[in-house]
């Protein structure tokens, strides 16, 4: 459901739904129709240069004339979106290891982009799977983010990457190559550490605690909260035989925590839009959807959209005047404050915490403002009219308090005719 979330925003940032005659919600996806075929396949276009999909497509012929042998035809185009979200840890084939530079099975989905990203948080490597190499040997989800534990962070103790010391012996002979320098630039916003934790639920009532190893590094201090998974107690160990078991990590960490801070009520200062979506119960019957859910999936897409502030260059997020007005109100002696006084709203900082221990939250400098139809009418409604009043003596004066003639200004002499203006013509 993530994924449709993040594909719901890319659509509606490029307006790829434009062609669209109506859209339905069905039970595990969306239905858009067209009038024409080629906006179908233009639309398919765009969805797969965004997500991993698979399509397929069929045709049924409707209304035929047996004269001219012309025929009208239902075209349908289904496209199957990678079964994998953000954050996922899967255990890949062999195969697939193998063919993706021969990384550990066990890795974390980083990213989920037109390709598949993923890492093995014990040596930093990473790898890009293309849906061709996903559907010949698809694969589900080991631990998704429902399985999710909340641990303390009790020491962080740094280590050197396996590639960083081979980068610097290619150093050291001169031989190493551009792409092996990119690489070591993109590695370098994770840091390989040997991490000490505690169950948040145990802190307190049992000395138990677990190392393990994560990229993690450079995020994480003794006291924070991380999500992770506990890989020992999951069923996956069961599912595999006991060599593999033993290969297994007993916790993989995730991705630093910041639910104590979310406990706070605060009110988020921007919003996002949705598509239109049919809502008759005509339309909708029979499809037997489970909504139960939707709430705390989009909840848990707009925090993600806070921490990654990648994912929010890619996506339209727009201004919410009444949390922004409900911001101000509360906060004290804020009068004739402008966008830029109201940066507390989006960085709500501790008194004594670093910058580092931050709020992550979106400024109000990313955000939108929503276009209001008819506002320049709505003014020219409002705008005073201009009323001349002209004296005995032929001198006209405006009574407007917005008049164009300034005060203190010289008056303009009016224009005389040579017989004077009381002269009356005949034609």
């Amino acid at each position: 459901k993530r994924t449709f979330l993040w594909l719901e925003q890319l659509i509606l940032k490029h307006r790829a739904h434009a062609d669209t005659t109506n859209i339905g919600e069905c039970r595990d996806g969306l239905d858009f129709f067209f009038d024409c075929r080629s906006h179908a396949e233009k639309f398919l276009s765009f969805v797969s240069s965004v997500v991993p999909v698979r399509t397929k497509h069929s045709s049924q012929l409707l209304a035929e004339d047996t004269h001219t042998g012309k025929g009208r035809h239902k075209f349908t185009f289904a496209a199957e979106v990678l079964p994998i979200c953000k954050d996922d840890a899967v255990w890949l084939p062999r195969a697939t290891a193998e063919a993706a530079g021969n990384i550990n099975q066990f890795v974390l989905c980083s990213r989920v982009l037109n390709t598949l990203h993923v890492i093995d948080p014990r040596t930093l490597q990473q790898c890009e799977l293309q849906p061709i190499t996903y559907w010949k040997s698809p694969f589900k989800a080991a631990l998704s983010r429902a399985q999710l534990v909340e641990f303390v962070v009790l020491d962080v103790e740094m280590e050197d990457a396996p590639w960083r010391s081979a980068d610097n012996h290619l150093h050291s002979q001169g031989t190493r190559k551009r792409s092996a320098v990119q690489n070591a630039a993109r590695r370098e916003a994770m840091s390989l550490a040997d991490i000490t934790v505690a169950r948040r639920g145990d802190f307190g009532i049992n000395d138990r605690t677990t190392r393990a190893i994560s990229h993690l590094g450079n995020v994480l201090k003794p006291g924070d909260y991380v999500w992770g998974y506990c890989v020992a107690a999951s069923s996956l160990a069961s599912e595999l035989s006991d060599e593999l078991a033993q290969r297994l990590p007993e916790v993989l960490l995730v991705k630093k925590s910041f639910s104590e801070r979310r406990r706070r009520p605060r009110r988020r200062t921007w919003k996002l839009h949705t598509l239109d979506k049919e809502a008759e119960p005509g339309v909708l019957r029979g499809r037997h959807m489970d909504t139960s859910g939707y709430d705390a999936e989009y909840e848990e897409f707009l925090q993600e959209l806070e921490e990654e502030p990648a994912m929010r260059g890619q996506i339209n997020m727009f201004r919410d005047e009444e949390g922004i007005a409900a911001a101000q109100h509360q906060q004290p002696q804020m009068g004739g404050a402008t966008a830029a006084d109201l940066d507390w709203v989006a960085k709500d900082v501790d008194e004594g915490e670093d910058e580092e221990d931050e709020m992550p939250d979106v400024g109000l400098e990313e955000l939108l403002n929503e276009l209001t139809m008819g506002g320049d009418e709505s003014e020219d409604e409002h705008q005073p009219e201009a009323h001349f009043e002209s004296s005995e003596q032929g001198e006209s004066r405006s009574t407007a308090p917005g008049s164009l003639l300034a005060a203190g200004s010289a008056p303009v002499q009016p224009f005389t005719l040579p017989g004077g203006n009381d002269a009356t013509f005949y034609f």
